[in-house]
């Protein structure tokens, strides 16, 4: 594929995927069939994975989804990936990667939330934080980033590498004035030894001693 072989790389990679139907060929070969402009059979490849084992892997459905929709072919609803998540809430993190991968960022969101409200234990706050920046949803990013340190603590050192990066290139004072009305509605609410470190480390980066 890296010197436009495409045909041979199709060829080795149909027996690759052959061998192990949910191993990395499948992926690769999905990308072949595209860079081939075969659309035909990257929709087919992608229907049968997602029919062979989109029960344990909802990922799948994804791309059966995205390719029907854009080449304006029959295909799932999008509510068969929700289900899916329902039923399996633990495998929504690779769902939301091939989401992502697409660019279906608000689509990630939704299904982190659905599969919190099925089983809030699994823990994805921070990877969805992640997907509010992107979109600019500076306050829900900041409190993803407080709920993510509820769940676990060592998040803590993350976070605030994020928090200073973010800081570091605000000339707005946008991510300041958000972080510390998140911070300080947070402390309202009951004190917590974590946000109070949080809310020193965001006024030492300022330099407001």
């Amino acid at each position: 594929m890296a010197v436009s072989a495409i045909d041979e790389a199709i060829h080795c990679l149909e027996d690759k995927h052959q061998e192990n139907p949910t191993g990395p060929a499948y992926e690769k070969l999905l990308q072949a069939y595209l860079l081939n402009e075969d659309s035909i059979a990257a929709t087919k490849l992608a229907k049968h994975q997602a029919k062979s084992h989109g029960q344990a892997r909802p990922q799948y459905y994804v791309d059966y989804w995205h390719l029907s929709q854009r080449l304006n072919k029959r295909g799932p609803d999008y509510v068969v990936i929700e289900n899916l998540t329902r039923s399996n809430p633990f495998s929504v993190r690779a769902t939301v990667q091939q989401l992502e991968r697409y660019g279906y960022v608000q689509e990630g969101i939704d299904l982190y939330l659905l599969a919190e409200a099925e089983k809030p234990q699994i823990n994805v706050a921070y990877e969805r934080a992640l997907l509010h920046a992107q979109l600019g949803q500076y306050e829900l990013q900041y409190q993803g980033y407080l709920q993510a340190l509820q769940q676990n603590r060592g998040y803590l050192t993350t976070i605030e590498a994020k928090i200073a990066q973010n800081l570091s290139f605000d000339e707005s004072g946008m991510h300041s004035r958000t972080i510390k009305k998140v911070l300080l509605d947070a402390l309202k609410r009951g004190a917590n030894p974590l946000f109070e470190q949080l809310y020193l480390f965001v006024l030492r980066q300022e330099g407001n001693f």
